[in-house]
């Protein structure tokens, strides 16, 4: 799974996945958002699956605010004279979108630098 929480408009958190581990994650101070966005990318390691996902993982967190989780949906290998050349990962990245108010803003500010021409 995923490994992201999400609130309804009722502020009821519901769980994707395993529950004690979320109402773990909710005692350690990390914040739920109403919504939730999945990109799908692929990376590339010539040493292994894991330094694949991180290297896909740090790149996603250069361009991407709130990243919550990543889910590797497949795994494979290019081979070459019966060699492993290249591991490869399919993952989905999940990450919160700024929430907006009623009024088209974002609620978060710093993020937000407007500055008046006055």
């Amino acid at each position: 799974m995923l490994g992201f929480m999400t609130k309804d408009k009722n502020e009821k958190v519901e769980k994707n996945g395993d529950v004690t581990k979320y109402e773990a994650a909710l005692d350690d101070g990390i914040e739920v958002s109403p919504v939730v966005k999945v990109i799908e990318l692929i990376a590339t390691s010539s040493k292994s699956f894991d330094e694949a996902v991180a290297k896909g993982v740090a790149t996603a967190a250069q361009s991407l605010r709130h990243i919550s989780g990543a889910d590797v949906k497949h795994m494979t290998v290019a081979v070459k004279n019966g060699k492993i050349m290249q591991y490869r990962v399919d993952l989905k990245i999940a990450f919160a979108l700024d929430e907006v108010d009623d009024e088209g803003e974002e609620d978060d500010k710093e993020d937000n630098d407007e500055k008046s021409d006055d």
